[in-house]
């Protein structure tokens, strides 16, 4: 007779299992990092928009319309929020399943007597933006 025995496809079998039970909580990594890179290069962008518009109008955007930069306010795994004030510019990512984290961004005025604009930076916490 030829052909494989049941052993031998049973090992296959487990040989298969353990291979992909490595390597797909790896992909799964990757994937969010990836999602997350997303976020990240949209606030960046959304930030520097605020900081042109403050520059222009001496107050941030109340919303992304203003800021006329070609930022879309939704993707597949986030959607996105701009808002401001006379003193601060806020940015969020509002993610859109379980797997990904959202993220916080702004850009702010100092109080001094010379205007001066700062960024406040991204991050999964909010970072003081009053």
């Amino acid at each position: 007779m030829k052909g494989f025995s049941l052993i031998e496809l049973l090992v296959v079998v487990i040989i298969i299992g353990l291979l992909s039970a490595i390597a797909l909580p790896l992909w799964l990594t990757q994937a969010n990092k990836a999602k997350t890179a997303e976020a990240y290069t949209t606030l960046r962008a959304a930030n520097q928009a605020q900081l042109l518009y403050f520059l222009q109008h001496n107050a941030f955007a109340t919303n992304a319309n203003d800021l006329q930069a070609g930022i879309a306010l939704e993707s597949p795994n986030y959607v996105y929020a701009v808002t401001g004030s006379v003193t601060a510019g806020d940015t969020e990512a509002h993610p859109k399943g379980w797997l990904v984290p959202g993220f916080r961004g702004c850009v702010f005025a100092q109080p001094t007597d010379k205007p001066a604009i700062e960024a406040g930076g991204l991050g999964q916490s909010p970072p003081p933006c009053e």
